[in-house]
């Protein structure tokens, strides 16, 4: 069974499939860790904040993707929010 180390809410965790789960676990921090290689040079800086909840749908989208459902423009996607980390 494929990890879920970054907390997807166990409601769609549990619907997708292992190659979507690996999708999404793949996509996130590669995204997260490399915004330059996916936004453009003269593009401002994201804050830290926007550019995770950017990173966490792409992935989310990658994940729903790899299991075959494709959405077109117009739809209206529901992508549960990231949780919040509690301070150590």
């Amino acid at each position: 069974m494929t990890p879920n180390p970054h907390k997807v809410p166990l409601k769609k965790w549990r619907k997708w499939s292992d190659t979507a789960r690996r999708a999404f676990n793949d996509t996130y921090p590669f995204m997260r860790d490399n915004p330059g290689l996916v936004t453009h040079p003269k593009s401002p800086e994201q804050k830290a904040g926007h550019w995770n909840t950017i990173c966490w749908n792409a992935a989310w989208l990658a994940a729903d993707a790899a299991d075959g459902t494709y959405h077109q423009p117009g739809d209206i996607v529901e992508v549960a929010p990231q949780r919040k980390r509690r301070a150590a």
